[in-house]
């Protein structure tokens, strides 16, 4: 029969992108030499300010009052611990990040050569408008909100998939949310940047467009 003397908190012995199952600690001293086939090796963490490394030699002298055969080695600092655990990840992480600036040049690209396109097609039409007293303004607007609704339809796709996406790349996200407001607001203006940008020029152009011509063109 054991007695439970306290309850600690998770502790991810398994890593930091797997579920660690039920541990318990036994004091060695209740341990027969026989009741285990395997000792794995002891961790002692221990938290500390300033300048840890002049805390070494004491802790040293305090575990070898304790026991002076046992031995203190790989002495490392937490944040060396998570970064080697996190290191095949953030080389992932600035992969996705590069990739992701590429996708948003690429859809940016895009937009501008389809409201170009657009332009180009209603060149009459935007004619007529301009002949008709439509101020170069409104043609404007007109054009931006074209690709703005265009770009509203696709970062709402965008999002749903996003957020799919993080929920079935969970390992890469320790610590965010899939569903997180700041990365999910930040990703939707970033976009929303890039579809104005490529917007911007189109809509000068059919500002800028000559009634005449266009009428010459019917």
């Amino acid at each position: 029969m054991r007695t439970i003397i306290g309850v600690v908190g998770d502790v991810r012995v398994r890593g930091l992108e797997q579920p660690s199952e039920p541990q318990i600690y036994l004091p060695s001293t209740q341990m027969a030499d026989s009741s285990l086939s395997y000792y794995p090796p002891k961790q002692l963490a221990v938290r500390a300010a300033g300048n840890v490394a002049g805390l070494l030699p004491a802790i040293r002298g305090i575990i070898r009052t304790v026991d002076p055969d046992q031995p203190v080695s790989n002495v490392r600092l937490m944040s060396e611990i998570v970064e080697d655990q996190t290191a095949p990840r953030v080389v992932q992480i600035l992969l996705l990040a590069v990739l992701s600036i590429v996708a948003l040049l690429i859809a940016g690209v895009g937009i501008h050569g389809l409201l170009t396109f657009t332009v180009a097609r209603r060149s009459q039409e935007l004619g007529v408008r301009r002949a008709l007293g439509e101020q170069a303004g409104s043609i404007v607007q007109r054009v931006v909100r074209e690709g703005m609704i265009l770009a509203l339809i696709g970062v709402g796709i965008g999002l749903l998939l996003g957020y799919l996406s993080g929920r079935a790349m969970g390992a890469l996200l320790a610590g965010i949310q899939p569903a997180d407001p700041t990365t999910i607001s930040t990703a939707a203006a970033l976009c929303f940047a890039t579809a104005i940008l490529g917007c911007v020029r189109p809509a000068v152009r059919a500002s800028r467009i000559d009634p005449m011509v266009a009428l010459r063109g019917e």
